[in-house]
């Protein structure tokens, strides 16, 4: 996934009210676009309830925020009520505008939004923006001595107290990283002891194991982190990028890839533990193919469904583990591009609604696809 090639400087350009308590994962019938109708307090009450309990996320990550002076296309208030977790790229900076649509949609709909971030080098995700022009910069300003294990050990544990005091002060619910050391890694995240730190500091702040409700979301490459029995136990998700690549797609490439990521973390989760925690993501960022809801999709007996009726995004969300357990969820790269579809974001609401049906909605079934 190419989110971004660089750290972002500085993503909290100002520093609003602290973060209240997050209120956690629901799909809603009514779920309808912000600008058709106003929704009563009823509404967002249940939707919160909904999003608070045990369920399938709806995931995807976003780029392109704005602040909506010409149309609210960009915002994230445009997204589907229902989505339990935007996890951002591109620029995290906030201004007043974009500060009070991420309230919104994090206190009043019950949406998390995380940021997401190449985990290469200290300072990746904060670092003040005189001090990020370059690596040596940005590791000096954090203390990072190369070679001098106490030194980097104490600018990691400086480094996330920062993000960690930047998430509560902005509002943010968490941090998503892609793990992909081989193409965007760095001194940090390809050294096993560094990484190792990192994820150990960040989890005291965020992650099952802070005793707070802010997420830590590790995507990539869920096989190749440093220590994956010492290190999954502080992750909330783990989102694989099951991309299709314009191929069709299938329930088993996913169960394939269940099979694969559970036994690096068998000895740490039960099957349905990590199955709980298992989100399938799509690639959607050909916005021709986001529009279509994605690439081809087929059947349990090889046959290819009608793409018009069934396409992929609808094969993530459909997707049910065969061991039987609830799967953590499905989502896609940059679902964004939907945001121009009639109705907006069609696919996206109609994946929703296939994976958590609300009371009265009739899925569609792949039978009636062929």
């Amino acid at each position: 996934m190419n989110i971004f090639r660089i750290c972002i400087p500085a993503f909290a350009a100002i520093v609003l009210s602290a973060c209240s308590d997050w209120m956690t994962p629901q799909p809603e019938i009514h779920d309808v676009p912000l600008t058709s109708i106003v929704k009563d307090e009823a509404y967002y009450q249940a939707l919160r309830d909904f999003k608070a309990s045990e369920h399938s996320i709806s995931f995807g990550w976003f780029s392109e925020w704005d602040e909506g002076d010409a149309s609210t296309t960009n915002m994230l208030q445009a997204v589907p009520d229902s989505m339990d977790v935007i996890s951002l790229w591109g620029s995290f900076e906030l201004t007043p505008k974009k500060k009070a649509d991420l309230d919104f949609v994090t206190k009043v709909k019950g949406t998390k939004v995380v940021l997401c971030s190449f985990i290469g080098e200290v300072g990746c995700l904060f670092t003040p923006a005189e001090y990020a022009g370059n690596v040596d910069m940005q590791k000096e300003y954090w203390g990072w001595v190369d070679g001098d294990n106490e030194a980097i050990h104490n600018s990691i544990i400086r480094w996330t107290k920062a993000i960690s005091d930047s998430l509560y002060a902005t509002g943010y619910c968490g941090i998503d990283i892609d793990y992909e050391p081989g193409e965007y890694g760095g001194s940090l995240c390809r050294n096993s002891q560094y990484f190792t730190w990192f994820v150990e500091e960040m989890g005291k702040y965020i992650g099952p194991q802070s005793g707070t409700d802010r997420l830590f979301i590790l995507d990539g490459y869920l096989q190749s982190i440093p220590n994956p029995s010492q290190l999954g136990v502080y992750f909330d998700y783990f989102v694989t990028q099951a991309y299709t690549w314009g191929a069709t797609g299938s329930d088993a490439s996913l169960e394939s890839r269940l099979t694969m990521y559970y036994n690096v973390y068998s000895s740490i989760y039960s099957l349905e533990e990590f199955t709980n925690r298992f989100v399938v993501t799509e690639n959607l960022e050909s916005a021709l193919d986001c529009l279509k809801g994605g690439y081809s999709w087929k059947d349990d007996y090889g046959r290819v469904l009608n793409r018009d009726k069934f396409p992929g995004l609808m094969g993530f969300a459909s997707w049910e583990p065969d061991n039987g357990f609830r799967k953590g969820g499905f989502g896609a790269f940059r679902f964004s591009n939907e945001k121009i579809n009639n109705p907006r974001y069609k696919w996206m609401r109609k994946a929703i609604q296939q994976q958590n049906p609300a009371p009265g909605y009739n899925v569609v079934k792949k039978e009636d696809c062929l």
